[in-house]
């Protein structure tokens, strides 16, 4: 772990970048601020993992740099195929720009930024909730094996709603597992256009989450609303991406969205037309 970030003009800043950051979620920016500013124990890499902006020294630097992971052989594929895609894209005039989100950030924000979701559906589900008591469910021993098949449906999700826009279609759509992380992904090899890339990033958490939820209710089903809630908890990494390339001001008028090859987050191409 790196220093703790020191100095009152770096925790205001990080206070205001980070609030600026979550405008729909007033209460999450105050309570992430104020551990910022009432100087609690945030480390240099924290911060810069979380804000991407603060700068750090060159020795901490280049440990987090030994840190980072390791590419895995499919990824390198990729990194090399967006190079190519970035210089061609150059040829034509645009210019590139990351749109990330951290890993610490993803872990810690994500979660409570479906809480209100998970809330919603959980009020909407217990109030329907016929018979029994409220607090009692009966799943039995298939909802794990149910869970691993959903996550990897959620991914297929991705792909085929993706695959529908791209111009090579599922030949543009690639899968696999990272293992030391046991997750499946999924990633488009061509730029999308904004409103085609947020349907396919949010699809799963619409069929598997809220449309399973749906069901749930009408079938009194305890299964399937806990499955549902979820299904509804693990698209917390694309509700990220999505909100920060809704809310993403393009400078040009032209604007395309690439599935970063090896962060949680996209690559964007953009020019005046």
């Amino acid at each position: 772990m790196g220093k703790a970030v020191g100095g009152a003009n770096t925790a205001q800043l990080c206070a205001s970048d980070l609030a600026s950051t979550l405008p729909c979620w007033p209460w999450l920016s105050r309570w992430v601020s104020g551990g910022l500013s009432g100087g609690k124990q945030f480390t240099a890499r924290v911060v810069c993992d979380i804000l991407r902006q603060t700068p750090i020294s060159n020795q901490e630097e280049r440990v987090m740099q030994k840190q980072e992971r390791k590419l895995t052989h499919k990824e390198q594929e990729r990194k090399k195929r967006l190079e190519q895609i970035s210089q061609k894209m150059s040829a034509d005039g645009y210019r590139k720009r990351d749109l990330t989100v951290g890993v610490i950030f993803a872990n810690v924000v994500g979660p409570l930024m479906m809480l209100p979701f998970c809330v919603i559906v959980g009020v909407i589900y217990l109030c329907t909730k016929f018979s029994g008591d409220l607090l009692s469910f009966r799943i039995g021993w298939s909802f794990f094996p149910l869970l691993v098949v959903l996550i990897v449906l959620h991914e297929a999700i991705h792909g085929l709603t993706w695959g529908i826009f791209a111009k090579g279609h599922l030949r543009s759509i690639s899968f696999g597992v990272i293992w030391s992380a046991l997750t499946p992904y999924c990633t488009c090899g061509e730029p999308l256009k904004r409103w085609q890339y947020v349907l396919g990033g949010l699809m799963p958490t619409f069929i598997l989450g809220f449309g399973m939820a749906a069901v749930s209710v009408a079938l009194q089903s305890d299964l399937l609303f806990l499955l549902s809630e979820a299904m509804i908890v693990a698209g917390c990494g694309d509700f990220l991406i999505v909100w920060k390339l809704l809310t993403y001001n393009a400078s040009g008028k032209d604007v395309m969205f690439y599935d970063h090859p090896y962060e949680c987050g996209t690559v964007v191409f953009e020019r005046e037309k």
